[in-house]
């Protein structure tokens, strides 16, 4: 007889990271321009949080790792082309849509970030990038403003298309998402308890 139960799946550090980075993010897409000084404050601290994920997707618990998420692209296709159907199957952790959107969530952030720092360095002559040589003159100051705008834009995309997941994946499999990120815990359905990663298949 199948059974849900609540397992622990987000730790307390990964919740912590979850959320200051979206409180960081709505900030510097709230800032933009009018406030530089805070806007780059905020850079760094997305920084710091990407240098503890990455760090974490190693060595923290196992829904954390890298390795419990992270699919190949063949894979990822196959399970959302079964996912009307009703084939692709339930995940405590992150689903194989849910993991490729973490890495390009994760890499988008990293090259906005660096590429606000690179062209605050070339505008402001400011930072710890400013001194490098690439950056001086018209052409460094232009070219890293314009990539770091393209790159905010596509961030923006992602994040959109990221809540539309969250939505429509809480309604598929009828669990809330978000209070799974808030309490750490979601449902596991099975016939008993389920304290590891769900199995690969």
């Amino acid at each position: 007889m199948s059974t849900e139960n609540e397992t622990m799946v987000w730790d307390p550090l990964l919740r912590l990271f979850h959320w200051l980075l979206v409180c960081c993010v709505a900030l510097l897409f709230m800032l933009e321009e009018h406030f530089m000084a805070l806007h780059v404050v905020i850079g760094f601290t997305v920084l710091g949080l990407l240098l503890f994920r990455t760090v974490w997707g190693f060595i923290g618990p196992p829904y954390a790792r890298f390795s419990q998420f992270v699919r190949p692209i063949a894979h990822t296709w196959h399970y959302l082309k079964g996912l009307p159907s009703g084939q692709s199957p339930h995940t405590l952790g992150h689903n194989p849509a849910g993991g490729m959107m973490v890495i390009l969530l994760m890499g988008t952030l990293l090259l906005t970030a660096l590429t606000g720092i690179m062209a605050h360095g070339a505008e402001n002559r400011d930072g710890p990038l400013a001194g490098l040589a690439f950056l001086q003159g018209p052409l460094g100051t232009h070219w890293f403003g314009e990539v770091h705008e393209l790159l905010a834009g596509l961030l923006s995309l992602l994040v959109t298309l990221h809540l539309g997941g969250v939505l429509v994946s809480s309604l598929w499999y009828r669990e809330n998402l978000v209070k799974s990120m808030i309490t750490g815990r979601k449902r596991h359905r099975g016939p008993g308890p389920h304290n590891g990663p769900t199995k690969r298949t």
